[in-house]
């Protein structure tokens, strides 16, 4: 197996590997501190403890490629612009929500 496959799977899987430049690219690890900026309305920070953050993150990366991709497709939300631009030369023609929510 070539050194691009391996690094392919442990990215995939969210592990350390070392890349085609000798690059040692560390493991993904849990976002224990502020999710979102303090001025977010939704206030996920607060809404997941580190033990659900960890749930949902060692979850997500057990998943295989096309189930992290059918996963991430559902949580995306389309929403059309409620008041486009005045004066615009182009106006922002979509808005998007991502959501997640854990099973207790």
């Amino acid at each position: 197996m070539s050194t691009k496959n391996i690094a392919a799977e442990a990215t995939e899987r969210g592990e350390g590997y070392m890349n085609q430049k000798g690059k040692e690219i560390s493991q993904k690890e849990v976002n224990f501190g502020m999710l979102c900026s303090e001025s977010c309305k939704k206030k996920c920070s607060d809404k997941f403890n580190p033990e659900q953050r960890q749930v949902i993150f060692c979850r997500y990366y057990k998943l295989n490629i096309n189930l992290k991709n059918m996963l991430l497709f559902k949580s995306v939300t389309f929403k059309t612009p409620v008041r486009p631009l005045k004066n615009s030369a182009r106006h922002k023609s979509a808005s998007f929500t991502y959501n997640i929510s854990i099973d207790n």
